[in-house]
């Protein structure tokens, strides 16, 4: 005798009614000591597996806001450039086209200035500590700073038409800015031990 085919409506109420049968193995409200531990086991990894993909979206939202606060962070200590080194422009009577002008050579100073506080670095680590007084560590400290810090300016004039610096003010910039710098690191580079 040839079975008949079944129904798409018998296959629908029973997939339904296996979905509820699942459901309340997994939700306790069926003793799992029926089907054994782990048909119970299988339902559990499934219902923490949903509880990992709530972690992903925490995890989501937890990047998204160190990426909001990181970009805020930036763009104050941006914002704090800009608006000293317009303040320095100002006091040196140095001149500029514009105010696009003007933030180019923010941006462009603060990302050399990364490069140039690797070697910065370097220099006062292995340099200072062999200094005993701290008036020398500080004048030092000031030469190397400044050392890099005066080609960085002058390679800005050069290349940037858009701003005009005379010699004497580049200098001025340079020593301006390593002061505050100076001023708002203030590490002791003495030995200690």
């Amino acid at each position: 005798m040839a079975e008949q085919p079944k129904s798409s409506l018998w296959l629908f109420d029973s997939r339904l009614r296996a979905l509820r049968f699942c459901y309340r193995l997994a939700s306790g409200a069926i003793s799992s000591r029926r089907f054994g531990p782990s048909a119970r086991g299988a339902f559990v990894k499934r219902r923490d597996l949903m509880r990992k993909g709530s972690s992903l979206l925490t995890v989501c939202v937890t990047v998204f806001f160190i990426i909001v606060i990181s970009a805020a962070v930036l763009a104050f200590i941006f914002g704090i450039y800009y608006l000293g080194m317009a303040g320095l422009f100002q006091l040196l009577g140095i001149g500029y086209d514009s105010v696009q002008a003007l933030a180019l050579f923010v941006l462009l100073f603060l990302l050399l200035g990364i490069f140039v506080e690797l070697f910065v670095k370097v220099f006062n680590t292995l340099l200072l500590p062999a200094v005993a007084s701290r008036l020398l560590q500080k004048i030092l400290e000031f030469c190397i700073r400044y050392t890099f810090t005066l080609p960085v300016v002058f390679l800005l004039n050069h290349y940037m038409s858009t701003i005009h610096i005379k010699l004497m003010s580049q200098a001025a910039l340079a020593a301006f800015v390593v002061v505050i710098e100076m001023l708002i690191d203030n590490e002791d580079y003495s030995q200690k031990g």
